[in-house]
């Protein structure tokens, strides 16, 4: 079953709103956080590769950055205040752990 653009795009921002709480001004990114997010972006990668098996590891973490940052995500979005380059650098670094 292949998965369209749109879909991928509401199934991420679902999973954001659910792993953020969708309230994330004001929280701290404290290291336990911040490896949760983490945990959840590489398994949202993770997704995105097993329904696109022709997508490589590095086009898969490109994607799913756009898509997050599209939905809202505020901690890879360098505009948003929330923003958190470790988050960005550990997820475009991902590549090796998956």
């Amino acid at each position: 079953m292949r998965i369209t653009k749109s879909q991928l795009r509401r199934i991420i921002k679902e999973e954001l709103d659910d792993l953020l709480g969708r309230t994330p001004g004001g929280q701290v990114l404290d290291a336990q956080r911040m490896e949760d997010i983490y945990s959840g972006y590489l398994d949202s990668v993770a997704e995105m590769m097993q329904a696109h098996p022709e997508m490589s590891v590095e086009e898969a973490i490109e994607n799913f950055i756009t898509l997050a940052v599209e939905g809202g995500d505020p901690y890879l979005n360098p505009e948003a205040p929330e923003f958190s380059e470790e988050l960005l650098n550990r997820v475009l670094g991902a590549a090796g752990e998956m």
